[in-house]
């Protein structure tokens, strides 16, 4: 499920989340690269519920 949050300034921030199970948090490591952890996603996608 792909959201957009927003922050309590008025920021809007992508999400991504798939998954069940215990959640798990990923996040990217810099700016321009911020989808990266999507296959990593997909790999822990029936072990928690990954948000990203």
């Amino acid at each position: 499920m792909t959201a957009d949050v927003r922050t309590e300034d008025g920021c809007r921030l992508w999400a991504d989340r798939v998954g069940a199970g215990a959640p798990l948090v990923l996040c990217h490591g810099g700016p321009g690269i911020w989808d990266y952890l999507g296959p990593v996603a997909r790999l822990l996608d029936g072990h928690a519920r990954v948000v990203r």
